[in-house]
Parts: C-alpha cells; sequence; structure tokens
C-alpha cells in the first residue's frame, strides 16, 4: 500500500506538505504526517502551556451535560477524575470529539449508525434502502530495532489478514505498521471491546510474522 521514511533523502517537512491537484505527476509528495506519539503528546502539552489559558485534565471522564435553560446549548457538564472528584465545567463552546458522541447522547440528539438513505438528508449519491456498514477497525503496531532479537514462533492459529501495510519509519529505525483493515467495523457491537482486542491481537502478530 505505501512507504514513508523519514530521512536525509526525504525530509520530515515533506511530509507537511498536502498535494495539490497535478502534484502528484510533477514530484512525489507524500499524503500523510508521519509522527510519535509520544512526542507529539510532549510537544502539544508545551504549546497549550504556552497559551497560559489551557488546562489540561488527564484520566477525567465525561459523565452528564445540563443544556441552558431554553435548551439552545450546552451550559455546563460534569467529570471525575481518577480518584473520584467531580467538577463542574462551564464553557461558551463544547467541542464533542468522543469517538462515541458521548456529550451528543447525554444531550439527548439523536444519533445514527452507518449509511442513510437517499431520502434522510436529499443526498444524490447515497442509495436508496439504508444499511449498517462502518469504517473498518485498523489495529497498527510498531516494530522496534534490538540488540538482541530473537525469532518468535509462528502463530498457533489460522487467522485472515491483509496482504499489504502502509508502512511509516523514522531515522532511529522505529517502524510504525498499519495494516489497514483488520476487523469489520461492526465487529465492536457484534464481539465487544475485549473480544475484538484478543482476535486483533493475533492478527497483528500473524501479520508481522
Amino acid at each position: 500500500m505505501g512507504f514513508l521514511m523519514v530521512s536525509e533523502a526525504e525530509p520530515y517537512e515533506s511530509s507537511l506538505v498536502r498535494a495539490l491537484p497535478g502534484d502528484r505527476q510533477r514530484k512525489r509528495v507524500p499524503y500523510s504526517v508521519s509522527f510519535k506519539p509520544d512526542a507529539f503528546d510532549k510537544v502539544a502539552r508545551q504549546m497549550l502551556a504556552e497559551t497560559g489559558s489551557a488546562t489540561v485534565l488527564d484520566e477525567t471522564t465525561f459523565f452528564h451535560a445540563e443544556p441552558n435553560a431554553e435548551k439552545t446549548r450546552v451550559d455546563s457538564i460534569l467529570v471525575e477524575d481518577s480518584h473520584g472528584g467531580v467538577a463542574r465545567i462551564r464553557a461558551k463552546v463544547f467541542i464533542d470529539s468522543t469517538g462515541e458522541v458521548w456529550l451528543a447522547r447525554a444531550l439527548g440528539c439523536e444519533t445514527v449508525l452507518g449509511v442513510d438513505p437517499r431520502s434522510r438528508f436529499n443526498e444524490p449519491s447515497a442509495p436508496e434502502e439504508g444499511f449498517l456498514q462502518l469504517n473498518a477497525i485498523t489495529r497498527c503496531y510498531t516494530i522496534v530495532p534490538s540488540d538482541a532479537p530473537k525469532r518468535e514462533p509462528a502463530p498457533q492459529t489460522d487467522v485472515a489478514f491483509p496482504r499489504a501495510a502502509y508502512v511509516t519509519g523514522w531515522m532511529d529505525g522505529v517502524r510504525m505498521v498499519n495494516m489497514m483493515p483488520t476487523l469489520p467495523g461492526k465487529a465492536l457491537f457484534d464481539l465487544g471491546y475485549e473480544e475484538c482486542m484478543r482476535r486483533s491481537e493475533q492478527i497483528v502478530r500473524a501479520h508481522w510474522h
């Protein structure tokens, strides 16, 4: 599927460029940004601290939302930290960036899953009938160089996995492997989180082997 190495020949800055029409023919332009999660976390926290007006609440869970009297906007939310402490947060704007739209659901907003029928939003390209199809689940993994490498035995289970991957890498030898679809998106609802983790672990090890 693809390979992007951050090296002297392919500097990190080039991965920050988004392609414009025709760029693919004129020169090679990467279509992704390679980054290490721990480095991103560190820099993002530094940038937030530099604003002097941002507070990061780690290990804090949202559990309740209250609208204003007119029920036209969110007035406040309640969150709980890892020690059981509860805090109320008020703001002019709340952004629900949770994967499960917890804030919207707590306020009673309508949510939908899958592909909408054409009649719902008058989309010409939508199908006549809706159906439950979700984005696939992708389990990525990291390959880290070792001074004492060892060969792992082949997995004992026969599992299916994609025969390709998108690999990014850095000059220190670390590789990030995105094997693309690992499980169907609907598997999370059909099997549950723990079973999806168990199955994806088997698929990752088979893919790595």
